[in-house]
């Protein structure tokens, strides 16, 4: 344990000095060489990918009407089992055949040609490997300084390869706590203002170094690579709550092109948020793992 621990505080104190980043030096080589080498001759004469490319997020297609409100109705159903994930967050079960079946078709009906793009520029097989649907209420004064549902600024730490779809399930304003992000640039010069420290919550950031609201009608949809640009969820106001459905793919040299593969090797971490296809294709945890992965990337 004292071993591991030392390496991964060296291998982020090199991430640090070498590539000024919050990341890994282990995933920021790998980052960087398959930018050099794969994904900057990928970049196809299209707006979607030049600005997920360049800036870290766009949005693209909106949702089908009829479709978001389906999904409006999961939040309603009696026979799903839901929880609150604690005070301030709830989540619907999605482990009814129905629901499944409902979000599988919106991504297939909806999202398939920008998914395609995007296997495109990754030059790999793309994956879902983590579904989830959620409410967020305003956090009381009081709780303000604890994360709840990820409220406070971060990068998520896997590899560039992984990257969410946020849908607004419904009307998103700014009252209703929309999720903030940086682009790549802002991101970069937030990095530097707090010496390459990954200060969760603690992260100074300039009034005048300005973020983009994801608010929009039901239906808008964000693309981000949430391992590369600093993004959290913002606070509800009092009486107000958001809902998404947030899509985590995975580009991956795997075994087949069906979108759905690990869906149907593992459903239960698909669906009830344990992440656990994502870690294992997106977060290798030793030095070797990250080397054999970019040896089929490249």
């Amino acid at each position: 344990m004292f071993k591991q621990n030392l390496i991964n505080n060296i291998d982020n104190f090199l991430g640090k000095l070498i590539f000024k980043s919050f990341n890994s030096f282990r995933y920021c080589m790998f980052d960087s060489i398959i930018y050099h080498k794969n994904l900057k001759k990928n970049l196809k004469n299209n707006e979607v990918i030049t600005n997920f490319n360049n800036r870290g997020f766009c949005k693209i297609k909106k949702i089908d009407k009829n479709d978001i409100t389906e999904l409006k109705k999961i939040f309603e159903d009696d026979n799903n089992v839901s929880y609150k994930e604690n005070s301030y967050t709830f989540k619907p079960s999605l482990n009814l055949e129905k629901s499944k079946n409902l979000i599988k078709n919106i991504i297939q009906k909806n999202l398939s040609e920008t998914l395609k793009d995007l296997k495109y520029y990754y030059n790999k097989n793309l994956y879902l490997t983590n579904v989830e649907l959620k409410k967020t209420f305003h956090i009381n004064k009081e709780h303000e300084e604890n994360e709840y549902f990820n409220n406070f600024f971060h990068i998520d730490s896997y590899l560039r390869t992984h990257f969410k779809v946020f849908i607004n399930v419904s009307d998103i304003e700014e009252k209703n706590g929309p999720t903030e992000v940086f682009d790549l640039l802002k991101t970069k010069k937030i990095r530097q203002l707090n010496s390459f420290e990954n200060k969760r919550g603690n992260l100074k950031i300039p009034s005048e170094i300005c973020s983009y609201l994801n608010t929009g009608k039901a239906g808008e949809v964000l693309l981000c690579n949430t391992s590369l640009c600093l993004h959290r969820a913002t606070n509800p106001e009092k009486g107000n709550t958001r809902e998404n459905l947030i899509l985590t793919f995975v580009s991956y040299p795997g075994p087949s092109d069906d979108l759905f593969h690990y869906e149907k090797i593992d459903p239960d971490s698909i669906w009830t948020n344990k992440n656990s296809i994502t870690k294992t294709l997106a977060k290798p945890r030793r030095y070797s793992e990250v080397i054999s992965l970019l040896k089929k990337f490249v």
